[in-house]
């Protein structure tokens, strides 16, 4: 979803297709800190854009260049990757670059992982948040649902 929107932003359009690659879960996750608000569907392409280069790098380090950032700015507000992930879900399907999407609250854990027994502080649970991944569902211009 990233690189579609990074192709949004630079080209004004989504690109035909696109390259999926691995990334690593967020490294620190950061609770209490999700946001509110209302964003533009081009300035959630822009944060893609911002990022997107460092999630095609492969390259093995000790702490990987593609990981998913633990905080994105979106039009100076900063959402946790739970929430950017549903603000890129909507920008693909709204009908317009200047379409507003309301930032809506969302957890980093589900409620599985908040069961489990932990010996790390939870900000260094990132590993965690793709154990389950989240239900998706994408509402078209038509307000009909999708997933």
């Amino acid at each position: 979803m990233a690189d579609a929107l990074a192709g949004l932003d630079r080209s004004h359009k989504l690109p035909k297709s696109v390259r999926v690659v691995p990334v690593v879960a967020p490294i620190e996750i950061l609770r209490g800190k999700t946001a509110s608000g209302e964003v533009s569907v081009s300035s959630v392409a822009h944060a893609s854009a911002s990022f997107v280069a460092r999630l095609h790098d492969q390259t093995g380090t000790p702490i990987p260049h593609n990981v998913i950032p633990s905080l994105v700015a979106v039009e100076g507000i900063d959402v946790v990757p739970a929430q950017f992930l549903r603000l890129m879900a909507e920008a693909l399907v709204a009908p317009s670059p200047e379409t507003k999407l309301h930032i809506k609250k969302v957890e980093m854990f589900s409620g599985v992982d908040e069961m489990f027994y932990r010996t790390r502080i939870e900000r260094d649970l990132g590993g965690l948040w793709t154990r389950k991944p989240a239900v998706l569902v994408a509402v078209g211009a038509g307000g009909e649902a999708g997933q």
